[in-house]
């Protein structure tokens, strides 16, 4: 083992108990101190002083090497049933910290508590409770380990799943192909007036990853004034085309038409979101309703 690379640190035991009781276990190299922390508040503190010749033996350290063993338990002094946020800190002979580890922890007990209704009133499939995580970009990366995080909190009565939102108006052939929906949209494409993508997902992408990773997918269609909100693109949203016939718009109350960026300047989940117009869709509207019509 003499070639191995050394880990800084290990936790071999973290666990809790439907009472509330934290277990903690490993060691850590040059460490005097590990502190505990629960939901951003101090728990307790642990000595690094247990020896733990087997470390030392397993990765040909020297015998004279600090005890680096830790160990030690504490209660959570309250009532509870959700996750609790755990991060983990050890301590250098300086007094400088450095963070070991952060997760979330569930009693295992309580992820059964129902289970015997369950048994009793068993649910067919498709009654099942789905939470879709809201994710994008998902072709890039976007929703990887969403399944991994939380499928050991699923039962037969609740899943996980991802939401995603396609832009029917955007995703589409462009210009030249009269803005009909493209279900292969590649989503590189900028905005007029700034670096933003005029989309981050394409449909038949989303699908792709929901079979690959048999990951529950909800889609949300949007096509209204959000969907056009991250900037102008005159080639690749409908939308955009059609605001700038002002008789197609929606007006305020003195009867005006305002610009798309009259809006842009209050703060928001998005910087400077593109809201001032929409377009109407009343029956009169025929333009406007074919595209949405036919895109969907």
């Amino acid at each position: 083992m003499a070639n191995q690379t050394v880990p800084a640190h290990h936790i071999e035991k973290l666990s809790l108990s439907a009472d509330g009781l934290l277990q903690l276990q490993g060691w850590a190299l040059e460490t005097v101190a590990i502190h505990v922390y629960v939901d951003g508040g101090s728990l307790f503190s642990l000595a690094c002083d247990q020896e733990r010749n087997d470390v030392l033996d397993y990765f040909n350290l020297p015998q004279e090497a600090a005890c680096p063993g830790f160990a030690g338990m504490q209660s959570i002094r309250r009532d509870f049933f959700s996750a609790v946020s755990v991060s983990i800190f050890g301590e250098r002979k300086k007094g400088d910290r450095y963070s070991i580890l952060k997760t979330q922890l569930v009693p295992s007990e309580n992820i059964h508590s129902w289970r015997g209704l369950y048994d009793e009133n068993p649910l067919h499939e498709n009654n099942a409770f789905y939470f879709p995580i809201a994710t994008s970009r998902v072709a890039s990366g976007g929703a990887e380990g969403i399944r991994e995080t939380f499928s050991p909190f699923e039962s037969p009565t609740m899943k996980v799943g991802i939401r995603t939102q396609i832009l029917y108006l955007r995703t589409i052939l462009g210009r030249e192909g009269d803005f009909a929906f493209d279900p292969d949209f590649v989503p590189n494409k900028k905005c007029d007036h700034n670096e933003r993508l005029v989309a981050e997902d394409s449909l038949h992408a989303v699908m792709d990853h929901a079979i690959r990773t048999q990951t529950p997918v909800l889609f949300t269609l949007n096509g209204g004034i959000w969907a056009d909100s991250a900037g102008q693109s005159l080639e690749w949203d409908i939308n955009d085309v059609l605001e700038q016939d002002e008789s197609l718009c929606q007006w305020n109350q003195f009867n005006q038409v305002m610009p798309d960026t009259a809006l842009s300047n209050l703060p928001g989940s998005v910087d400077s979101p593109e809201l001032g117009r929409s377009i109407s869709l009343n029956v009169y509207m025929e333009k406007p309703r074919f595209y949405k019509k036919r895109n969907l």
